[in-house]
């Protein structure tokens, strides 16, 4: 039998036995637990602004990323994209 005429003939059934009107509910019954929603207040935060402008990112200064193992001026810091860092420590 395909799947699709197994889940027709299972399924189906059992789905409208499942959605009998006699026992859905109306709407007038109150609800089974609280609705009340707890909340915390948050600090506020300060938040440094964002750079004025990008830095100048050219082919040459691609090519020699090397030369600024801390700056990753590609999603992959080289031209190459090879993601490698070779920072010995990473300060936040």
């Amino acid at each position: 039998m395909p799947p699709v005429k197994l889940l027709a003939v299972v399924f189906l059934p059992l789905l409208v036995i499942g959605c009998n009107r006699d026992e859905a509910p109306t709407g007038t019954e109150p609800p089974l637990k609280s609705t009340a929603v707890e909340t915390h207040e948050v600090p506020p935060q300060t938040v440094k602004p964002a750079a004025s402008s990008a830095g100048a990112v050219n082919t040459g200064r691609l090519l020699a990323a090397d030369s600024e193992p801390g700056s990753w001026m590609s999603y992959g810091r080289t031209y190459s994209e090879q993601r490698y860092s070779p920072l010995d420590r990473v300060d936040t």
